[in-house]
C-alpha cells in the first residue's frame, strides 16, 4: 500500500486541513473505500500510528481514507466549521477527482472509535444510500447520553461545556430526538424504507461508556427482522488502542470485506 500525507485548502471549512491515506499501488481502480474517524484527543494520523489498519487493508486492496475533524464531532459546528458537509460532501467528491476510488454505497464503508465511533455511526445513519457499514467502536449515542445530566458521560467542567456549546450550541440539551440521536437517527431510516448499513459495535468492559454502550446494544439488537445486521463484541480492557486494533479485523470481516484468516 501506498501511504500519502496530503494538505488541501477546504472551501467547506475555509481553511486548510489535512488528511492521511492508503492507497493500492497496483490494483486498478475504482477502488474499494474505508473511511476511518479518529477520536477526540487525536487527529488524521491516529489510525495510522496506533493501529494496524495498513496491515488489515492491504491485502483487500482499498483505499483508506483518513480524514482530521479536530473537536467537532463530525458535525457541521454551530460555532466553528461544517466538518459534517466536509467529510460527506466535499471529501467524497475531491478523493474521486484525484483517485480511481468507487463512489457505489456497496464498495464505500465508515468506522471510528470513540468520537470517531459515534460520527461514523451518525454519517451512516444520515446518510445510508452512501455507505454500506458503520463501525463503531467504543462508542455509543453519544448525543443522548451528554443531554442526561444524570450519565456518568456527562460533565460539567466548563471548558468541557463550551466545547460542546461550539459544537452543538443551544441544541445541546435537546439532543435526544434531534439530528444528533442515533435512535432518532436509526427510527428514521427504517420509517422512511431507506438501505440500512451494516452495524459492527465493539467495546472493552472497562471502558467508561460501556454501560451506555449497552443502551445502544438493546436498541439495535430489538429491531425485528435485525436490518442493520447488527453485530455486537466486547472483550477485557479499557479506552485504548489495544482493544480498538484488536477488533479492527473483526469489523473488516462483518461488512465482508475480509475473510478469516487471511491478515
Amino acid at each position: 500500500m501506498a501511504f500519502l500525507q496530503m494538505t488541501y485548502f477546504s472551501r467547506a471549512l475555509g481553511k486548510t486541513t489535512r488528511m492521511n491515506l492508503f492507497l493500492p499501488e497496483y490494483a486498478e481502480g475504482p477502488w474499494k473505500v474505508l473511511w476511518l474517524l479518529h477520536g477526540w484527543s487525536e487527529d488524521c494520523t491516529a489510525w495510522q500510528r496506533y493501529s494496524s489498519a495498513e496491515r488489515y487493508t492491504d491485502p483487500l486492496q482499498m483505499a483508506v481514507v483518513m480524514p482530521d475533524a479536530h473537536l467537532s464531532f463530525y458535525n457541521d459546528m454551530v460555532h466553528g466549521p461544517k466538518y459534517f458537509t466536509h467529510i460527506t460532501e466535499e471529501l467524497p467528491e475531491m478523493v474521486a477527482r484525484m483517485f480511481p476510488v468507487s463512489r457505489k454505497r456497496e464498495d464505500n464503508f465508515i468506522a471510528g472509535l470513540s468520537m470517531g465511533g459515534y460520527g461514523a455511526m451518525k454519517i451512516a445513519l444520515t446518510l445510508p444510500e452512501q455507505y454500506a457499514g458503520a463501525g463503531c467502536f467504543s462508542a455509543s449515542n453519544f448525543a443522548a447520553a451528554f443531554a442526561d445530566k444524570n450519565s456518568k458521560l456527562r460533565m460539567d467542567d466548563p471548558q468541557w461545556l463550551g466545547w460542546m456549546d461550539d459544537i452543538f450550541g443551544e441544541e445541546f440539551e435537546h439532543l435526544p430526538g434531534s439530528k444528533q440521536d442515533l435512535k432518532t437517527l436509526a427510527d428514521r431510516l427504517l420509517a422512511e424504507g431507506r438501505p440500512a448499513p451494516a452495524v459492527y459495535h465493539c467495546i472493552a468492559t472497562g471502558d467508561g461508556g460501556y454501560d451506555n454502550a449497552q443502551i445502544m446494544r438493546r436498541y439495535f439488537e430489538s429491531r425485528k427482522g435485525d436490518p442493520f445486521r447488527y453485530r455486537y463484541s466486547e472483550g477485557p480492557g479499557v479506552h485504548d488502542w489495544r482493544f480498538w486494533d484488536a477488533h479492527m479485523e473483526e469489523c473488516l470481516q462483518h461488512f465482508g470485506l475480509l475473510q478469516p484468516g487471511t491478515t
